[in-house]
């Protein structure tokens, strides 16, 4: 009993040191917590309701259904974000997907993934259709052919 507590506990320390552990350590260590999780078992060790005296139950969960880290069975920590900072939906806690998006499409920039702000104008204030604000195309043209100083285009 003692060495399986011995091992637990080195292993945590390691853990919470960084150590990255090899698949015999990670055997051993699995070995060592059923081996525990036996003797509490055998020792009563578990509460009426199945929790130890650190309030989880056999499988390693508190009563909110937590594991040691925190993260539920879906894999949400309490408050709703994945080990990668994502909700059930995808988004972090500011509101953006994994590429930087909001929910309505738009990055923190204000421009959407087509590269338009909200009233449909690019970072240089052209539209989808190449004018800007003021009617007028990137060489100063406006739809009908005509430059803001009323000459016809000749392409």
């Amino acid at each position: 009993g003692d060495k399986a507590f011995h091992i637990v506990d080195r292993y945590k320390e390691d853990i919470a040191n960084g150590v990255i552990l090899t698949n015999d350590d990670i055997q051993i260590l699995g070995r060592a917590n059923e081996y525990l999780r036996n003797l509490d078992e055998q020792s009563g060790m578990y509460d009426n309701y199945g929790y130890d005296i650190e309030g989880y139950d056999k499988d390693g969960r508190n009563r909110e259904g937590f594991d040691r880290n925190g993260y539920n069975r879906d894999g949400f920590d309490t408050c709703g974000y994945d080990p990668q900072g994502f909700d059930g939906a995808g988004y972090d806690k500011d509101g953006y997907d994994p590429q930087g998006f909001d929910g309505a499409g738009y990055n923190k920039d204000g421009y959407d993934r087509q590269g338009f702000d909200r009233a449909g104008y690019d970072p240089q204030g052209f539209d989808g259709a190449g004018y800007n604000k003021d009617g007028y195309d990137r060489q100063g043209f406006d739809r009908a052919g005509y430059s803001h100083h009323a000459f016809k285009a000749t392409y």
